[in-house]
């Protein structure tokens, strides 16, 4: 194999190990930059790096397959190569600024690039006709030009910008990481410059800026995967604040359905039981430790809950105020129990039903609990005879309805229900509420 031969195959092996690095990156480079146009300047300079590496490529294998008859292969294979490099500094030299500073080069900076990259194109396209920075001998051999000085210090002045920004920003930021940037940014352009300017026979240009963009990717890469870890972070931090206000908010569901008043009658009645009715006294205290329990269990249920289940939390509260209120009469009218509701749903319109409403009569009334089923919801009422009041008037009133409030979010929230207050002075109130018939989506606690 002649020498010739040798040194085509041993080029194109090297672009073909830079195609293969770069290939993959640029169909599935996503640019994950802070800049969105960082981006497409990267993809750009990607392109313009691979037309580098394929057209010299194409242009050993044209010199050693095809001899003494590729004249015009090589033209046209080597304007592409000189094009695509003419176009490659200058994006590089945008990259760097805006990689280093996090911002886009400032106007006089991108107009100054603008007409240096202008000149050199313009002078890689006079070259078809001048030769001044090569030409292409009629027996396919490639010969440098007169101007290819002046083409390699335009290359170099973008190298030189590029290697300022670098020394600017690991000034301003001592941190940055310096060898990997001085290595990407001043040692591969530099190489690519005495490439052209010395290894005559050798393919180095192309492939050590393969090598920088390679680098430049896998440290974006890096970026991303420390901000994804940074979100993360953030992400564990909120969740772990949301579920403090969620647990705030159960301990404030929790403390608005056990209302100071009742306690304090609870037990004083519970002592006046212990000295007149000792039997009666424990019955009352189990019933009054289960409905304690039930509230404290509310904290850590996060699904809705069988109808039966808040049913029993009721009549544990019941049991206490029956001996407080005998004149109060609860009476059931339950069609259906097979649905769910949300912890502490019905025990709270009782006690308002009570406390504002049939204890304010003379002679006591009734509370009637009632369930129906509908075509597409399950129906649940709480009424009362009671003194009524007047719906446009409740929030002047000075009570706390923050029973009802919380009552009616979990309703929504868990179960994508609804409450309604209807109420009249003098006649009572009747509080529904309705509930999709849909199965409760049930987590693990």
């Amino acid at each position: 194999m002649s020498r010739m031969m040798s040194l085509a195959f041993c080029n194109i092996a090297i672009e073909l190990v830079g195609i293969c690095m770069l290939l993959p990156i640029l169909l599935t480079y996503r640019g994950q930059l802070k800049h969105s146009s960082s981006s497409w300047i990267y993809r750009l300079m990607l392109l313009c790096c691979l037309l580098m590496l394929l057209s010299d490529a194409a242009s050993w294998l044209t010199a050693a397959v095809v001899p003494n008859g590729g004249y015009w292969q090589q033209v046209v294979l080597n304007l592409i190569y000189y094009l695509s490099l003419t176009a490659f500094s200058p994006l590089w030299l945008l990259y760097a600024y805006q990689w280093f500073f996090d911002s886009p080069a400032s106007g006089w900076v991108r107009r100054a690039i603008l007409w240096v990259f202008a000149f050199g194109e313009a002078l890689v396209l006079a070259n078809l006709f001048t030769g001044w920075i090569y030409c292409i001998a009629p027996d396919d051999l490639y010969l440098r030009g007169p101007w290819f000085g002046v083409y390699l210090a335009l290359h170099y002045l973008y190298v030189l910008g590029g290697t300022g920004a670098m020394i600017a920003a690991v000034m301003r930021r001592p941190a940055v990481d310096k060898v990997r940037y001085f290595i990407v940014f001043s040692i591969f352009p530099s190489l690519g410059v005495m490439a052209l300017l010395t290894a005559y026979d050798l393919s180095s240009v192309a492939i050590s800026y393969a090598l920088a963009l390679q680098i430049i990717y896998v440290t974006i890469q890096q970026r991303v995967n420390t901000d994804q870890q940074l979100q993360q972070v953030r992400f564990r931090a909120q969740t772990a604040q949301l579920e403090q206000e969620l647990t705030q908010s159960r301990v404030a569901i929790m403390l608005s359905q056990i209302q100071p008043h009742f306690l304090y009658n609870a037990l004083n009645t519970i002592q006046y039981l212990c000295m007149t009715q000792p039997e009666t006294a424990a019955k009352i205290v189990e019933k009054f430790s289960l409905y304690l329990r039930g509230n404290m269990d509310s904290l850590t249920q996060r699904d809705p809950i069988p109808f039966s289940t808040d049913l029993a939390h009721l009549e544990n509260y019941l049991a206490i105020e029956r001996l407080r209120f005998p004149d109060v009469r609860i009476e059931y009218d339950l069609k259906t129990q097979d649905f769910y509701v949300p912890p502490l749903t019905v025990q709270p319109l009782v006690e308002n039903a009570i406390r504002y409403g049939v204890t304010r009569r003379e002679h006591g009334g009734t509370v009637c609990v009632s369930t129906w089923e509908e075509a597409d919801a399950y129906c649940l009422q709480v009424r009362d005879n009671g003194v009524g009041f007047d719906p446009r008037q409740v929030q002047y009133d000075g009570r706390s309805h923050l029973g009802i409030s919380n009552t009616a979010n979990r309703l929504q929230n868990m179960c994508g229900g609804s409450l309604k207050i209807d109420s009249n002075l003098g006649e009572g109130t009747a509080v529904t509420i309705t509930l999709p018939k849909k199965k409760p989506e049930v987590r693990n606690p």
